[in-house]
């Protein structure tokens, strides 16, 4: 009888509902669940939720020689050799990368690299690899109604350029010399040709190459971050031959924080993996100008910035399993502060070291000499923590790329001999958590990572 009554009421309810009466209430749930799905999908497609599931994939631990090798970027037209090695050398550069320009070193059909020869010797002599970056492309060869870069478009002018690279190889290699072939395809000034045309001059570059050098290593061009960059990477890997390619390379350039390069680098390697192929990524250019961080602030703080942005991208890039990272540029390449191009040196254009160069160089050291590391993400906090070992030491490096101050309270593996410094080497007060034998840290965007040393 009970649930004879019961049936009764439920019909009764309905009755109501159709009436009219619990319209509006059931409309409500409706619209409110409807609500909660579509928030709920938007949040997962969201590029903040894709980039924190990312970061939480790359978490990981393993031997530091996993890791990149850093380096820098320069221009020799301007900077003299003698410098550009004593800087190189002073921020701990393992990688120095620059180019010889076709139109340089050819001269009526003859090849002379003696301008060269001082600056490879130098870097070789402090123990450095040189990336060569081989372009542009030559008067005497290629149409001067091409771009600005004077790209070979026929076999022709591209068999010109393959003698090129021929005779930069036969005078310049080694195990501590690789070759990038070309500069920002998928950019019209460098190319203005299709990334078919760039895979024939990649595939012959390579070819080139390997009759001089069969065990040198050849990267292709830096691919710039911009909205052609997959389906240009994909209609190279098409057309072109890999086989003989040891890394492909790209630019993840973007003004906001470093971090949210990680799902445009993945977006690389997925469009790089078309038809089976897996080669190691190169981050062959990447730098932040001062005048992306600050031109309505004074020199200090934009300077500050940069130095913080130059650490997270080293940070960034050991985080996504990049075989290298070039900063770019060791040397600013003029005085004009409002030119953003002139603004991305780890050193000023009088050769003056800015707070990048010290940034620069505390990374380096502690990712370069380290025995295992290991990745952590918190992505309540937007925190991550990389830990560095060696034989006498554990440094943790912890930054934040969220908007909120954060008090994170945090507790090492060993309490022997803490020390608790900035990017630029300043000390910082050591306390406790209330309550706890857990140190207090406090982090913020804005101030940068921290690094807490101990000993083992």
């Amino acid at each position: 009888m009970d649930r004879w009554h019961r049936s009764i009421k439920k019909l009764a309810v309905c009755r109501e509902v159709w009436r009219g009466k619990n319209v509006r209430t059931l409309l409500l749930i409706l619209t409110c669940f409807f609500i909660i799905i579509t928030l709920g999908k938007l949040y997962s497609e969201s590029p903040s939720h894709k980039l924190e599931r990312r970061i939480s994939e790359l978490q990981r631990h393993g031997s530091c020689v996993e890791l990149p090798r850093f380096g820098v970027s320069t221009h020799r037209r301007r900077n003299p050799d003698d410098v550009n090695v004593r800087l190189a050398t002073a921020v701990g550069a393992r990688i120095v990368r620059f180019d010889i320009p076709w139109s340089d070193v050819e001269k009526e059909g003859k090849f002379d690299f003696k301008e060269f020869d001082y600056i490879v010797q130098q870097l070789r002599e402090k123990g450095k690899s040189i990336l060569l970056l081989l372009a542009y492309g030559h008067p005497d060869h290629t149409d001067e109604s091409w771009a600005t870069s004077l790209a070979p478009r026929t076999q022709q002018q591209r068999e010109a350029y393959f003698r090129y690279v021929r005779a930069v190889v036969e005078h310049f290699h080694g195990p501590d010399i690789a070759y990038e072939i070309w500069n920002e395809p998928n950019i019209w000034q460098f190319w203005p040709f299709t990334a078919k045309a760039y895979g024939a001059l990649l595939d012959g570059a390579a070819r080139a190459i390997r009759e001089i050098a069969p065990k040198a290593k050849i990267v292709a061009a830096g691919i710039a971050n911009g909205k052609n960059r997959d389906s240009f990477v994909r209609e190279m890997i098409a057309n072109a031959n890999l086989e003989q390619v040891d890394a492909l390379a790209f630019h993840p350039y973007r003004k906001d924080g470093p971090e949210n390069s990680l799902l445009d680098i993945s977006e690389f390697e997925d469009a790089s993996a078309m038809n089976g192929q897996n080669h190691p990524v190169w981050l062959t250019e990447w730098g932040y100008s001062e005048s992306w961080l600050g031109q309505d602030h004074a020199q200090e703080y934009s300077r500050q910035r940069q130095a913080i942005m130059i650490a997270r991208i080293m940070l960034t890039a050991a985080l996504s399993k990049a075989r290298a990272a070039i900063i770019y540029d060791l040397i600013d390449d003029g005085p004009d502060a409002s030119d953003p191009e002139f603004k991305f040196g780890l050193y000023d254009y009088e050769f003056q070291p800015k707070k990048a160069a010290l940034a620069f160089r505390t990374l380096t050291d502690l990712i370069s000499n380290c025995n295992t590391y290991n990745f952590e993400f918190d992505p309540t906090q937007k925190l991550i923590t990389a830990t560095f070992k060696d034989t006498l030491h554990i440094s943790y490096v912890i930054w934040t790329f969220g908007r909120r101050r954060q008090d994170v309270c945090f507790l090492p593996d060993s309490s022997k001999g803490i020390r608790l410094v900035d990017l630029f080497e300043k000390q910082l007060p050591i306390a406790s958590c209330q309550g706890s034998s857990n140190i207090k840290l406090v982090l913020s965007e804005n101030s940068g990572p921290i690094i807490l040393t101990t000993d083992r």
